[in-house]
This record gives C-alpha cells, structure tokens and sequence, in this order.
C-alpha cells in the first residue's frame, strides 16, 4: 500500500492508494498520531488481514512496510471503519466470514492500537 501526503495543503490528511481496492480509514486521535487501517493480503497464509501503519509527524512518514501491526487475520476485503471514543478507546470495524456468512466484526484497542482486543461479531437481533 502506498501513503502520500497531500501536497495541495488542502487536506491535511495523507492520499491512501490500495492495490486491491479495498477501502481503508483513516483515524487521527487525541495524542496527534494517524492510524490508517487496511486490507493486506498474506502470500504466505493465502489469507487476508486487517492492519495498521501510524504516522507521528502528521502524515510525513509512516512505519515502513512490513512492520505494520497486524488486528486480524482471515478477513473479507471491504469497508473498514474506525473511530475513538472519549475515553481513548479505537474501535474498528470490518468484515469476517462466520460459518459462511459475511458478518460485520470489531475490535479495540485501549493503548493506542499497541494490543487488541479479542474481535467479536456484531449480531442483528
């Protein structure tokens, strides 16, 4: 995946480009660091994950490629959403398959996405 800032000085946010066409979010937190989440596919799984790369510098530099944090694994390409809450928890959203069927699944993070939480299935009861 490639991540470039915007050179109009426009947006502040850095132009996510994506070779697989996933769509990918982009969240800035309280403490200044950008997140972006993405779909990456794993040549040596055959499976596709959830990750993330953060920026420190409002999006000048990124951590490089192969060190991104990995949320999960096995996931459908897709819409990916992300958000913080007022108590500094990160939430992201994404798609899984559960027994066949593509669910709507999250996960969170309390420590500015150092570790994750266990990923749960949203149910439409």
């Amino acid at each position: 995946m490639d991540i470039h800032r915007s050179v109009t000085g426009v947006n502040p946010f850095p132009i996510v480009l994506t070779k697989d066409g996933s769509f990918p979010a982009l969240l800035e937190i309280r403490t200044g660091d950008i997140f972006v989440y993405y779909c990456a596919f794993n040549s040596g799984t055959g499976l596709w994950e959830l990750v993330s790369r953060v920026s420190n510098d409002n999006g000048t530099t990124w951590t490089a490629d192969g060190s991104e944090t990995i949320i999960s694994t096995d996931i459908l390409e897709g819409e990916i959403g992300a958000s913080e809450f007022p108590t500094g928890r990160i939430f992201v959203t994404y798609w899984t398959l559960v027994v066949g069927v593509a669910t709507k699944t999250y996960n969170f993070s309390d420590d500015a996405g150092v570790t994750w939480g266990n990923e749960t299935a949203v149910s439409v009861t």
